[in-house]
């Protein structure tokens, strides 16, 4: 029987490869339910994530249909049962890569149909920590990037993804198509911007001859403001002398947010922007999570984040996060701290504990995922548990029980 269900679930999936009818897929997805999914053989051997996968790859052609058909309402009912089935898909998987492919698809709907940008980011990452090799994955980055307008992070993703490709000797055209597709689009949209910069400048009798050369540090400064950080760091910091005592002088150097970057760049910014600027920054966001851990796992570092009243950390895993919390206590100036774990967790009684302890902390917003549904998760607050939080957001499964406890904790 088994040999049997698993030929249909192979037969129908390769259908659905071939297909993008409406009607043909939602009578596959009917099939699965009445037919395949409701039978003892279901619950045995690998039919269940195959049927998953199948099920899943279903309901994401029919939200991609009924968008096209500008069907939304119908389109996010599909979203939300292509997440649901999923989620069932990644928690019983027992191959890796497939959980890659899992996250692969929850970020093309949080970037494709919902306009999350930074959930998806957060879903690629967690794959691409999986199946490094995976040019999808890396072409996906990319597009959330440009999507967001991070051109400078798309061209560097972009020369990873080709030297992914080469590294692997694949004739892979049609990625090398949209990669150099996307790659012509992104510099024509740079192009854009500068084109829209030079009239303001020519107004204030600036010539176009020599223009960076001429700019007053005042205007460059000017510049400086609708530029992303890590924007500025590769376009002027390398230039010459002036260029670069104007990159750490500038003021956009107190508000750091590094989104996705590959460690080597982070390696070289840590070490050129973020090491002489440590005094300086006020607001800092991370959402690699080895940037966490370069950052804040040594105590002598963190000491030097003097005027740092805001954090944000995504993407981090539990067992760098202890240790990092550990060290945010020397921030007498940490006044708001979001935390993104990024892998499951059984308790939170450790997690609590520390965050208590930075004495300073008004707002925190924490956002975890737990991996068994039906177990009670550990939470318990001890006498020792007080914080000055006044505002404290939750994103999580959180026990009932313990919710009395905690708000004793919290008496603002």
């Amino acid at each position: 029987m088994i040999p049997n269900e698993t030929t249909k679930i192979w037969i129908i999936y390769l259908q659905v490869l071939k297909t993008n009818e409406t009607e043909h897929l939602t009578n596959v997805t009917n099939y699965y339910l009445s037919k395949i999914v409701e039978q003892p053989a279901f619950y045995y051997g690998r039919i269940p994530n195959l049927c998953y996968l199948a099920h899943g790859y279903i309901n994401i052609q029919l939200v991609c249909i009924r968008y096209e058909q500008q069907q939304y309402v119908e389109s996010a009912k599909y979203i939300q049962k292509a997440y649901n089935t999923y989620s069932k898909l990644s928690e019983g998987l027992s191959q890796q890569i497939h959980i890659a492919q899992v996250d692969n698809n929850f970020a093309k709907i949080n970037w494709k149909y919902t306009g999350k940008y930074d959930h998806a980011a957060k879903d690629l990452l967690q794959a691409l920590q999986i199946d490094r090799n995976n040019v999808e994955i890396f072409i996906n980055i990319v597009l959330i990037q440009a999507s967001a307008e991070l051109y400078s992070y798309t061209l560097n993703s972009f020369s990873t993804a080709l030297l992914i490709i080469e590294a692997l000797n694949e004739t892979d055209y049609l990625s090398y198509e949209l990669i150099y597709r996307e790659i012509g689009q992104n510099l024509c949209k740079i192009e854009i911007i500068l084109a829209s910069i030079i009239p303001l400048l020519a107004s204030r009798g600036v010539s176009r001859r020599y223009l960076l050369e001429d700019l007053a540090n005042e205007i460059l400064y000017e510049i400086f403001e609708y530029l992303d950080v890590y924007d500025i760091y590769k376009g002027f910091y390398n230039l010459n002398k002036r260029f670069q005592n104007l990159t750490i002088n500038s003021n956009v150097l107190t508000k750091i947010n590094i989104s996705i970057i590959s460690k080597s760049n982070f390696e070289d910014y840590h070490r050129n922007i973020l090491i002489p600027n440590q005094n300086r920054i006020n607001f800092l966001r991370l959402s690699n999570p080895f940037a966490a851990e370069i950052i804040f796992s040594r105590t002598r570092l963190v000491l030097n984040f003097i005027r740092l009243e805001k954090l944000i950390l995504e993407n981090i895993q539990i067992k760098h996060l202890y240790k990092i919390c550990d060290n945010l206590i020397h921030l007498r100036k940490l006044h708001s701290l979001t935390i993104s774990i990024s892998d499951y967790i059984e308790s939170l009684s450790l997690i609590f504990a520390r965050i208590f302890l930075l004495s300073k902390l008004k707002y925190c917003k924490i956002e975890y995922q737990t991996k068994n549904y039906e177990e009670p998760l550990l939470t318990i607050f001890t006498e020792y548990d007080y914080s000055q939080i006044q505002s404290l957001i939750i994103n999580g499964r959180f026990p009932f029980d313990s919710f009395s406890h905690l708000l004793c904790c919290l008496p603002k």
